[in-house]
């Protein structure tokens, strides 16, 4: 099997991107915007791990809508493995939150698209 290359910009840990697959959806980041970040192409990447209970969970939910499995997990922690197992947990919950923040999220793919066109 090919090891997964992780963008070169991921937060040293376990919750990273892979390379070069980012679609730029802008689910995962709308799930970690304070974990994740975009690079000058608009490629998503960890800008730093997750330090509290809360941001966990936030990584996690970034794995679970992840829509290519860009967005992932690489550790060995039993409880964060088993809810990335359950069928992407809070898929439901996070459909919700995701159309209450589809506007926000929709003028950030926008803006991202323009640049790339003026360039």
């Amino acid at each position: 099997m090919e090891e997964i290359k992780r963008h070169p910009l991921n937060a040293n840990g376990d919750f990273y991107v892979e390379y070069d697959t980012c679609l730029q959806c802008d689910a995962p980041y709308s799930e970690a915007p304070e974990l994740m970040d975009y690079d000058e192409d608009f490629h998503c990447y960890f800008k730093r791990q997750p330090e509290t209970e809360e941001e966990i969970e936030q990584a996690i939910n970034a794995v679970c809508v992840s829509c290519i499995e860009a967005v992932r997990y690489g550790g060995d922690n039993p409880e964060i493995l088993e809810k990335i197992d359950k069928g992407y947990y809070r898929n439901e919950n996070t459909q919700t939150k995701q159309s209450f923040e589809k506007d926000k999220s929709s003028e950030r793919i926008i803006e991202r698209f323009l640049k790339l066109f003026r360039k």
